[in-house]
């Protein structure tokens, strides 16, 4: 998959292509360097690292370990929380019901939305201050150890949306907590447009209240030019001389961004890194 912006325009005009058989730039004295020079002996390096690297590895190949997985995961769902406070507030924390006693840690969370509440998928680490329960209670508060205190409400079933979910085809009752799945992937680094990118860690819901999805999950691959004047860090960092704080040059960003779709969809700008059907996942 080559790179999908165009480098050849204003104000950049790099204009290299391998059919040119160029191997190096060779720069003079006595004359002006050219921007598009500075990019093209860029571009000169990075084809040759992608010729040599495409022998051994394909488009989408981990280069450094980011391993990644689907798994079954507790969920329960939030009627209401803490005001000001939000989904990812809570993850990362543990979380105690005020009644059960119950412990769980908050893996992920997921913001309300027209159809769905707020949700969190957790750990469960212990059965409460009893022994007898082995999950919270429908509508009691939940207390965040988060420096700020927040607190949540478990939703109840029959109230919280959605009221009814399906399931291989069967309509039923979606309950206030359950299990569903999501998939996870920690940060690592893939060759993708014959460049070792790097991705952060990242995790998504597949269905939320189910363990049975179908989908593909991979990486959609984004491309964006980045000037001084969105990330200041670029400016000139050579404090007391003349140019400091001045702008430079622009960088090129590429980001990726972990994302299910369905088995069917087109794949314009995807890395797939696997099939997931009714639940069992197929490596790609």
């Amino acid at each position: 998959m080559p790179l999908q912006k165009n480098l050849n325009v204003k104000p950049y005009y790099a204009d290299y292509t391998p059919l040119s058989d160029y191997y190096q730039v060779l720069f003079k004295a006595g004359y002006p360097v050219q921007a598009r020079e500075l990019t093209n002996s860029q571009s000169i390096l990075q084809n040759q690292i992608e010729t040599f690297m495409s022998r051994f590895l394909k488009e989408g190949d981990n280069v450094v370990p980011g391993e990644f997985g689907f798994s079954l995961s507790s969920y329960v769902r939030i009627s209401s929380v803490t005001q000001g406070a939000t989904a990812e507030d809570f993850v990362g924390y543990t979380v105690t019901g005020a009644v059960s006693g119950v412990k769980a840690f908050v893996n992920y969370a997921t913001p309300e939305t027209t159809e769905d509440d707020l949700t969190f998928f957790v750990n469960y680490e212990n059965s409460g201050t009893t022994g007898e329960y082995e999950t919270f209670i429908e509508g009691e508060i939940l207390e965040s150890d988060h420096p700020n205190k927040y607190t949540a409400s478990v939703g109840v079933t029959g109230v919280s949306k959605p009221l009814e979910i399906t399931e291989l085809g069967v309509t039923i009752s979606s309950p206030a907590m359950g299990k569903g799945s999501i998939f996870t992937i920690e940060e690592g680094s893939y060759f993708i447009d014959g460049v070792a990118v790097r991705n952060s860690k990242q995790t998504i819901a597949l269905d939320k209240y189910s363990t049975k999805p179908t989908y593909s999950v991979g990486f959609v691959v984004s491309e964006t030019f980045v000037t001084s004047a969105e990330d200041p860090l670029l400016l000139d960092n050579s404090q007391g001389s003349s140019n400091f704080a001045a702008p430079g040059a622009d960088r090129l960003k590429i980001t990726l961004t972990l994302q299910k779709r369905s088995l069917d969809s087109a794949n314009v700008n995807f890395i797939k890194l696997g099939e997931i059907v009714q639940g069992n996942f197929i490596a790609k």
